[in-house]
């Protein structure tokens, strides 16, 4: 997740070097920032786009996709929704990363999400907002019984629409099939990927 930041973060960059420009032209040749400043900056940056997507999904219907990424400890949370009537075509944004313990329950886990996104007034629009959940099908995120977090979202929003994750069914499947695959035909395919 960190080294794959979505592309569409590369226009509000591009906007907001503009606007810099623009505004401080003359000013920034003789700019001189050190590691804290840099770091006080992307923060600022960083809050500042968390702010205005989740603006939005207190304006418009949304979905989201979570997934836990147990090797840094973090909840990703993704949004779709439509960015205006207008819009013909979703957008897709990262709206956060919440720190969490590997192996937390779908109790935990929907509290940080609803700590994130339904805490406040906005908060309260959000949650009339949100239409979707899509997650994988770890027992704390998707549960045959009522300890998922979908489940306990599901009772707190009647209309609330939960799917599997289709990435992770497609990844399944093919684990699975590699197990059935001959070990002959893998062998062959592992020393051609190798020549690339």
């Amino acid at each position: 997740m960190k080294k794959n930041l979505p592309f569409s973060l590369t226009k509000d960059l591009v906007e907001l070097i503009q606007n810099l420009a623009r505004d401080y032209g003359s000013d920034l040749h003789t700019c001189q920032a050190n590691k804290s400043d840099i770091s006080k900056f992307t923060l600022a940056i960083g809050h500042y786009l968390k702010q205005r997507h989740l603006d939005s999904l207190s304006q418009h219907p949304f979905s989201i996709a979570i997934d836990g990424e147990g090797s840094v400890e973090y909840l990703g949370i993704n949004a779709r929704f439509f960015e205006n009537e207008k819009a013909v075509k979703t957008t897709t944004k990262l709206v956060g990363l919440v720190p969490f313990k590997n192996g937390a329950s779908g109790d935990m886990i929907l509290k940080m999400i609803q700590d994130f996104l339904f805490v406040g007034e906005e908060g309260k629009n959000r949650k009339k907002n949100i239409v979707g959940v899509s997650c994988d099908g770890a027992p704390n995120m998707l549960s045959s019984k009522d300890g998922g977090v979908t489940n306990r979202l599901s009772k707190e929003i009647d209309s609330l629409i939960v799917t599997h994750d289709l990435c992770h069914s497609y990844n399944l499947i093919i684990q699975r099939c590699l197990d059935e695959f001959p070990a002959k035909y893998q062998n062959i395919v592992s020393r051609l990927s190798q020549n690339f």
